[in-house]
C-alpha cells in the first residue's frame, strides 16, 4: 500500500456528494483545499457496477477524472472548473488497486484551462490523462 497520509479531497461541497467517499485518498504533496498541483494515491472502494468486478482500466478512468479537483488553481466553492473530456494516453494496462494521481492544473485567464495527470500504479508509470477545462465564477445560490 502507497505510504501516505489519508485526506479528504474537495474541501466545501456538501455531505451528501458520495463521490469523494466511493475513494480512498491518499495525498503525497498538495492537498486539494489549497491551489497548486498535487499527487494522491486512490483507491476505488465500490464496483462501478453493483455485483460486478472492477477492471483495472475502469478504476483507472473512475479516478483520473477528479485530477482537476484535486490540483484546483482556484477555490472550489467560488469558481467552477468544468472537464469537458477526459483523454487517457496509456502506454499500458494499469495493475493492482492502487492509481497515484500527479496533477497540474494551468489557467489562462479567459475561462478555459488544462489539467495534465501523471499515472502510475504500484510497478510505476502508466500514462498521461488530459482533462480542458471550462472555467466560470460560480453563481450565488438563488441566481439563474
Amino acid at each position: 500500500m502507497p505510504s501516505a497520509l489519508p485526506g479528504r479531497p474537495f474541501p466545501g461541497f456538501p455531505d451528501g456528494w458520495h463521490y469523494p467517499d466511493a475513494i480512498e485518498w491518499r495525498f503525497v504533496h498538495g492537498d486539494g483545499a489549497q491551489p497548486g498541483p498535487a499527487a494522491v494515491w486512490t483507491r476505488v472502494r465500490v464496483p462501478v457496477v453493483e455485483g460486478e468486478a472492477t477492471t483495472p482500466l475502469q478504476r483507472l478512468a473512475v479516478v483520473a477524472d477528479s485530477a482537476n479537483g484535486i490540483s484546483s488553481e482556484l477555490a472550489l466553492d467560488r469558481f467552477l472548473f468544468v472537464p469537458t473530456a477526459l483523454q487517457l494516453s496509456l502506454h499500458r494496462h494499469p495493475a493492482g488497486d492502487w492509481i497515484l494521481l500527479d496533477a497540474r492544473t494551468s489557467l489562462s485567464g479567459d475561462g478555459i484551462g488544462a489539467t495534465v495527470t501523471g499515472l502510475h500504479d504500484v510497478s510505476g508509470a502508466i500514462g498521461t490523462a488530459t482533462q480542458p477545462l471550462l472555467v466560470e465564477p460560480r453563481r450565488p445560490a438563488g441566481q439563474g
